[in-house]
């Protein structure tokens, strides 16, 4: 639970560069991978990591600008534009509208009461678990995996390479 909007957006910041570079990743070609049939896509994801952001900001009753969509855009590039602009206006308003004594009122979210300052680290959390899901996806896919938590496979090899 944050108790203080700076360590929120702290927080926010890191956890939406490491979004994007995963995002990023992600080519129009390998925008439908899923780990099976019937379950969700890379594109999937991050149109609903998209739209998360904008729910939150409703639920926490800040204005966040919409995407200017309401289905998934076709394009890895347009999926990373409305993620960003989408992320950046949801820490604007939250900047801008939601005061530290705020982060105890309490609202009704996913069929559970819970304070603001609670709904803002669940939105971290939710972030945190569909990235993860989307680099396996990535890998999957072919595309090398950003090193969002630390060096991956690649990373360390080319270092290794690097030294000898």
């Amino acid at each position: 639970m944050y108790r203080k909007i700076n360590d929120f957006r702290l927080d926010w910041l890191v956890s939406v560069d490491r979004t994007k570079k995963v995002i990023d990743t992600i080519t129009d070609e390998t925008m439908d991978q899923a780990i099976e049939d019937g379950h969700n896509t890379l594109g999937s994801l991050a149109w609903h990591l998209t739209q998360s952001a904008f729910g939150i900001g409703r639920m926490l009753e800040v204005p966040v600008k919409p995407p200017p969509v309401e289905e998934q855009p076709k394009t890895a590039e347009e999926l990373l534009k409305h993620y960003h602009n989408t992320t950046e206006s949801l820490e604007l308003g939250i900047l801008q509208h939601l005061k530290e004594d705020m982060l105890t009122d309490h609202v009704h979210f996913a069929g559970q009461d819970m304070n603001k300052g609670q709904l803002l680290r669940m939105i971290i959390d939710h972030q945190t678990h569909h990235v993860g899901q989307m680099t396996v996806l990535l890998r999957q896919a072919g595309l090398r995996v950003p090193g969002i938590m630390g060096p991956t496979k690649e990373d360390i090899a080319e270092q290794r390479a690097q030294s000898h």
